[in-house]
């Protein structure tokens, strides 16, 4: 069991400081969904890049789901039991950052955590107050 903790901060860790790195700016203009018409005529570095950010959104989420998880145990946002795709997440997070006017130097990793906070509250149980 405690090798298993190790092993988990040691992802969250990785994750942490690699999600310092990307800034809103950059996960706007590279994490975008493509068209149909627009994958066709894609770049090789525009798909890459693109692969890159939102699999990077995914390690992102995948973290702060295990750190809430190993932390408090005091939920700080329940994601939906169906989940979420990468477009999904990209529109509610390009959504928040449009409602909060957030500068394009902020670090993504703080926002993705804010809006899921925003976005998907834990509904309080009756046997919880």
């Amino acid at each position: 069991m405690k090798n298993h903790l190790l092993l988990l901060l040691s992802i969250f860790i990785a994750t942490t400081v690699s999600a310092e790195q990307v800034r809103v700016g950059e996960f706007l203009k590279s994490c975008k969904p493509f068209t149909e018409a627009q994958i066709s005529t894609a770049t090789g570095p525009q798909l890459v890049a693109n692969f890159k950010c939102r699999a990077y959104l995914d390690g992102v989420t995948d973290g702060l789901v295990v750190a809430i998880s190993v932390g408090s145990g005091k939920k700080l946002f329940c994601l939906p039991n169906e989940g979420l795709t990468l477009n999904g997440s990209y529109q509610m997070i390009e959504a928040f950052i449009k409602s909060k006017n957030i500068k394009n130097e902020e670090p993504l990793r703080s926002v993705v955590s804010a809006a899921y906070i925003n976005y998907f509250p834990c509904k309080i149980q009756p046997n919880e107050e």
